[in-house]
């Protein structure tokens, strides 16, 4: 494990859950509700507590519910819900990101490797392996009960925007949108039209460094196989600022892979995730 890498897991370690922390306005940075299977007559009064919390910045962790079918991380049963094992793809290797950040001259996008997707879940056995795979498409991701609602409402309100791109300091103009001689229907971004999904495959012990999802509204994980640890980060005095400033505090923390400089000037909760729970 590389010297970023370290000071990044004790600065998680050191980190509270994010079940008992508060974002810097005061609200609750994460809280949890369960879904009943059982009980169908509860999935609305379920949507309707997330969506209250949502809409006030808090994240929420449901324990309850899981995608089908079940599979292990395993050549054996990967290939249920992934077409072929033979897919070429591009994986982050942490020993090559740490070997770079040890270089007097660092280059982190030369931290790749390019393998077949069977080679890869294979790996996972290999001590001398650590790799993460993002993004693989997924066409027919399954939808938790519970967030059908509000993927209606996002719908919705897509459907009625006058531009679907906002400029860093607030101020939208005819040019940012998508097509200024359009709105209402045709403005609906592919990936809210239709719901895009990704499978995320990772290695035991990978660390995974802060990003900002730009597409997130109703943004979820859920977890198929094995467990996570995921971590939020606060900026100091978010709750004051104005979006530039926010974008600004945001930078601090996104852009410094080499000396993880976050860990001095964020506060994190983290929560580990297992099989029946949905971010």
């Amino acid at each position: 494990m590389s010297t970023p890498d370290l000071k990044a897991v004790r600065f998680m370690a050191s980190s509270p859950s994010a079940l008992q922390a508060s974002w810097t306005w005061s609200m609750p940075m994460l809280i949890e509700l369960i879904y009943d299977p059982t009980d169908s007559s509860r999935i609305l009064e379920l949507s309707s507590k997330l969506d209250h919390a949502l809409s006030q910045g808090t994240a929420v962790l449901v324990r309850g519910w899981q995608p089908q079918p079940v599979v292990d991380f395993d050549i054996d049963q990967i290939p249920i819900i992934r077409p072929t094992m033979e897919q070429p793809v591009v994986v982050q290797d942490a020993y090559k990101r740490a070997a770079q950040q040890a270089s007097p001259q660092p280059d982190l996008s030369n931290v790749h490797s390019h393998i077949g997707l069977g080679e890869f879940i294979l790996k996972a056995q290999d001590a001398e392996c650590c790799m993460n795979l993002l993004d693989l498409p997924n066409s027919h991701p399954d939808v938790p009960p519970f967030l059908r609602r509000l993927f209606d409402n996002i719908n919705a309100l897509s459907a009625t925007m006058l531009d679907t791109h906002v400029s860093r300091d607030g101020k939208a103009k005819k040019s940012d949108a998508a097509d200024g001689d359009f709105i209402g229907i045709q403005t609906i971004l592919f990936d809210t039209w239709r719901c895009t999904g990704w499978d995320l495959l990772t290695h035991g012990g990978f660390l995974t460094y802060p990003h900002h999802d730009a597409s997130g509204m109703c943004t979820y994980v859920s977890v198929r196989s094995g467990t996570k640890i995921w971590g939020y980060l606060d900026t100091p005095e978010s709750g004051k600022m104005n979006r530039t400033a926010l974008f600004d505090s945001w930078d601090q923390v996104f852009r410094d892979n080499i000396n993880l400089s976050f860990t001095t000037c964020a506060k994190a909760g983290t929560v580990l995730l297992q099989r029946g729970d949905t971010l």
